[in-house]
């Protein structure tokens, strides 16, 4: 019997680094992991349903405001740790894609028939970064298929996109680009889509997107490491993931497709 695989997405930015982190998850394995993330929230007093976003835990103004606000700053990165423990060897998979803004060069071209565009928010750079972690699925054969039901954290930031306006939200999905033709066939879109559904698990995508972002933005500064980044580097080693960093041709020395497969570096 096929393994049916449940993927959750979420984006950070840190700096000039654009990170899109998945969580890959067994379908026979959700029981489980989310009963661990439970038992965790529950060991450091907060309710089940208790909401884990890294904005609001690693920040004490924002913490303040939740039900995490007993926490000093080193609870809140224990617990942020003791997830991450608790999950090591249950089962999860991780992928991220990688975009620094300091590599766009140039305009970045569109598929035949679409206009280039000019990258002036970070944000634009969110569905380039998803491609470089979800292409990772869609080449792999054991994700293949069909396999894969896929959940994004609900964005709603409208973006410049090839000539258009588009929500972020919606360029989230899975696309393969024929270079020659142009055609574009989308292989995986996101179940909650337009029921905004934000399933517990997401919780984890959001530590894997935040704490990569912050480790591989860090590479590119020589200040000393607080304990927060070394805390943070800790999770990121701990989860794991595989890396597919977008890589940005020179248009007047290639033809290539901006989302081809080739674009990105694993």
């Amino acid at each position: 019997m096929l393994t049916t695989f449940h993927v959750y997405g979420d984006e950070s930015i840190a700096g000039n680094t654009v990170v899109y982190g998945l969580v890959i998850v067994p379908e026979e394995k959700l029981e489980l992991i989310e009963t661990i993330l439970g038992d965790v929230k529950e060991r450091f007093k907060a309710s089940r349903r208790t909401r884990f976003h890294c904005r609001e835990v690693f920040h004490k103004d924002a913490r303040r405001k939740t039900e995490w606000s007993h926490l000093t700053d080193d609870g809140a990165y224990e617990l942020a740790l003791t997830i991450t423990d608790n999950l090591s060897g249950k089962g999860l998979e991780t992928r991220i894609g990688h975009v620094d803004r300091r590599d766009i060069k140039h305009e970045i071209p569109g598929p035949r028939g679409h206009k280039s565009i000019a990258i002036n928010d970070a944000k634009e750079l969110i569905p380039f970064a998803y491609q470089g972690a979800a292409g990772q699925l869609v080449t792999n054969d054991k994700y293949n298929n069909n396999r894969c039901k896929l959940w994004v954290e609900p964005n709603s930031d409208i973006v410049r996109w090839f000539g258009s306006r588009r929500h972020v939200g919606r360029l989230l999905k899975t696309n393969f680009i024929d270079s020659n033709t142009g055609s574009i066939a989308t292989t995986m879109t996101p179940e909650n889509l337009d029921s905004k559904e934000r399933p517990v698990l997401l919780e984890l995508a959001d530590l894997l997107a935040y704490c990569s972002a912050r480790v591989l933005e860090n590479m590119y500064t020589t200040k000393r490491k607080r304990h927060g980044d070394r805390v943070v580097e800790a999770i990121y080693r701990s989860m794991n993931p595989r890396i597919g960093k977008f890589k940005q041709f020179d248009p007047e020395k290639t033809k290539e497709v901006v989302m081809h497969p080739r674009n990105y570096k694993t």
